[in-house]
């Protein structure tokens, strides 16, 4: 049976084992994350910027609610009517940019700790935990300045 690397091995040659295998397959897998679940963020950083950014003060001072998407359905529809499949991936470059090194890095340095974990321990879920969140963190980290950029362009 073939493990989880030979998959790319096979189909990368020169790539082998290793930090640039761990870099390439988490980097490629948070993209096709990203290029699937796209348009839902979208919608949830419309939907949010609508609550919070809808209360403005009138002539008189007053509040004054603006809703522009009734929910989920209508903003997608909204969304889809004005600029159509290139509205609803509005900023998604800058989330790709970001996700391609935040998921790399992620899924190298969760390797590279559970590497340094006794074969007795490997399977023990609050290991994973633990390796899975430094590696969350560390990754997080580094890219969190494509983020904003990204939740930018979504609302202009």
């Amino acid at each position: 049976m073939k493990s989880k690397y030979e998959f790319i091995i096979d189909g990368i040659p020169g790539v082998g084992k290793g930090p640039i295998l761990d870099l390439v397959a988490g980097s490629f897998t948070g993209g096709t994350a990203v290029l699937f679940t796209y348009p839902l963020d979208l919608v949830r950083t419309k939907l949010a910027y609508q609550v919070v950014g809808s209360q403005k003060l009138n002539i008189q001072g007053f509040v004054s609610g603006e809703q522009v998407y009734k929910g989920i359905k209508d903003c997608f529809s909204k969304t889809y009517k004005e600029a159509g499949i290139k509205g609803l991936y509005r900023g998604v470059a800058p989330s790709l940019y970001g996700i391609f090194p935040y998921a790399g890095l992620k899924f190298y340095f969760y390797e590279k700790m559970k590497s340094h974990v006794p074969k007795e321990r490997k399977n023990d879920i609050t290991i994973k935990l633990a390796c899975g969140s430094v590696a969350g963190l560390l990754g997080q980290t580094f890219t969190y300045p494509l983020d904003v950029v990204k939740r930018q362009m979504q609302l202009e």
